[in-house]
């Protein structure tokens, strides 16, 4: 990775995922921001860079595709993770919508740290 800090965007309405996932960021050398709705996360992307969005899929009012076609309108290359704990969308079909990754919940810190810091490496 370049010696810039980069900034991940966490979007979860489960606050606990957040917290575990910030924690983590830290230690990585990662800022962050955290948003636990669609629409946070569309306002703190007006007002702040940020370098990679891991997002949840599922989550009320509106899901982590729907911002994924919101971020698309605006930005085509900012990387997307998609977390999910169900199988109802394939990694083909994310990627086919534009998404980066998508990482299973449950999963591995490292995991998730891997599969950022690999996409932030491009």
């Amino acid at each position: 990775m370049d010696s810039a800090v980069k900034s991940i965007l966490v979007v979860d309405d489960e606050r606990d995922i957040c917290d575990l996932l910030s924690l983590e960021l830290i230690d990585q050398g990662f800022t962050y921001f955290i948003a636990h709705s669609v629409a946070e996360a569309v306002k703190i992307l007006k007002n702040s860079p940020v370098d990679l969005v891991i997002t949840d899929i599922r989550m009320p009012h509106k899901s982590g595709i729907d911002l994924l076609h919101e971020l698309r309108l605006t930005n085509r290359k900012l990387p997307v993770v998609f977390m999910t704990g169900f199988s109802d969308l394939s990694e083909a079909e994310a990627m086919r919508m534009g998404a980066s990754a998508v990482v299973a919940k449950p999963f591995e810190m490292s995991e998730m740290v891997k599969v950022c810091a690999s996409l932030l490496d491009h």
